[in-house]
């Protein structure tokens, strides 16, 4: 039963960071500091101790974020799939960051449904990239981004908010990406995909 609480409460403490992090709206604010404080009322009352899997502690050792990308190829392998970002009119793989509670293979999956529609399914993993290698010691915090080859199961699931449209488009001349990605690191995925190569670093 603990280790359900446990379950629980960081994905209820995720909910709430996140929302806090990211939500402007003072009633969404007000709702996600309640939610954050009954997670702490909560484990108070049952005595339930998070020890060392207290992810949202800021004294915890200094480790990379870790991001999921889903590479989905049209039949002959030339084209790829992109989103659409809302917020800056750029395009990229299908994706963000894993969740807590998830393994990266159902993360890679959960991001390729809502912001691509698409319900997948794993392949095969393409590879493991320091998407900050290269650059200066403290311009980006650090990020490891997992790639996965998905395949299509179904289609035509609402996109999610952040992205606004979702299409094929041919691999030799990619759209402008968005500002989150690192065009060198997408080029080296896709051709280790053509190629049936796993990568990394």
């Amino acid at each position: 039963m603990k280790k359900d609480i446990k379950c629980f409460l960081l994905k209820a403490y995720e909910i709430s960071k996140v929302g806090l992090l990211y939500s402007n709206d003072p009633y969404a604010i007000e709702n996600y500091t309640n939610l954050q404080n009954l997670c702490d009322s909560f484990l108070k009352e049952k005595d339930v101790d998070l020890g060392d899997v207290n992810f949202f502690k800021r004294e915890i050792y200094p480790t990379p974020s870790i991001s999921v990308r889903a590479v989905v190829l049209s039949e002959d392998k030339s084209q790829v799939l992109l989103v659409k970002e809302k917020k800056d009119g750029g395009y990229s793989l299908p994706g963000g960051w894993a969740e807590i509670g998830l393994t990266p293979s159902d993360s890679c999956l959960k991001e390729l449904k809502e912001e691509a529609g698409i319900e997948g399914k794993i392949i095969r993993l393409l590879g493991v990239i320091d998407k900050t290698k290269g650059m200066d010691f403290g311009q980006e915090f650090s990020e490891y981004t997992i790639y996965f080859l998905c395949g299509v199961l179904k289609s035509g699931f609402p996109l999610c908010h952040e992205i606004e449209s979702s299409g094929y488009f041919d691999i030799a001349s990619l759209p402008e990406l968005s500002k989150k990605n690192v065009k060198e690191d997408i080029l080296r995925v896709l051709q280790a995909c053509q190629n049936d190569q796993t990568i990394y670093d």
